[in-house]
C-alpha cells in the first residue's frame, strides 16, 4: 500500500464530519468534541488551539483513507499535568469515513506518523482516545503506545485514556 500524507484541510473537515456522523448513528458517547454540531471550521480551530495547516488526509493508493489533526503542542489541554519541556507531536480527531473502516489504514498512518516524528527529532507522538473505545486502544497500543494516564473531563463525565509513543530521540 502507498500512504502519503497531504494537508487540505477542507477534504479533511468533511472525512472528520463522516467520522462523526457515524459515531452518532452508533450511539457512541460524543464528549462534546465529536458532536456533529461541533465539528466545523470555528470549534475545531478553536477546541484544538489548531491552524489549518494542522488538518491532514491520509492516502492510501491515492484514494483519500483518514483524516486528523497533527501538530507540536497539545490543542486539548488533556496533556497539561504531562507536560516536561520537550518536544512532542499530538495527533487528534482521528477520523475515517465509513468505507474505509477495517482496512488497516490507521495502522499504516501510525507508521506513518512515527518515521516523520523520528527523523524531526520529536520525542515522542501523544494522544488521547475514549476509555468507551476499545478498539482504538487496542488500535495504539498494537502499535507501540503506551498508556500514560487516565483524563476526566468534568464536562462530559467521560474518561480519556492518554497515549505516548516514544521516539529513541530525547530531544
Amino acid at each position: 500500500m502507498e500512504v502519503s500524507l497531504k494537508n487540505d484541510f477542507d477534504l479533511a473537515i468533511s472525512i472528520i464530519r463522516a467520522a462523526a456522523a457515524w459515531r452518532y448513528e452508533r450511539g457512541f458517547p460524543s464528549g462534546q468534541t465529536w458532536d456533529l454540531e461541533n465539528v466545523n471550521l470555528d470549534f475545531l480551530l478553536r477546541e484544538y488551539n489548531a491552524k489549518p495547516e494542522n488538518f491532514f488526509v491520509m492516502y492510501a493508493d491515492g484514494i483519500p483513507a483518514l483524516a486528523f489533526i497533527f501538530q507540536d503542542h497539545d490543542g486539548d489541554g488533556m496533556w497539561s499535568r504531562h507536560e516536561d519541556g520537550k518536544r512532542h507531536y499530538y495527533l487528534t480527531k482521528l477520523g475515517a469515513a465509513p468505507e474505509n473502516h477495517g482496512k488497516g489504514y490507521a495502522d499504516e498512518l501510525l507508521k506513518k506518523l512515527q518515521e516523520k516524528a523520528a527523523i524531526d527529532g520529536a520525542c515522542s507522538i501523544r494522544l488521547d482516545t475514549g476509555a468507551h473505545q476499545p478498539g482504538l486502544m487496542r488500535l495504539y497500543e498494537r502499535n507501540g503506545f503506551e498508556k500514560k494516564g487516565i483524563y476526566h473531563s468534568k464536562s462530559t463525565g467521560l474518561d480519556w485514556v492518554l497515549y505516548e509513543w516514544a521516539t529513541l530521540t530525547t530531544s
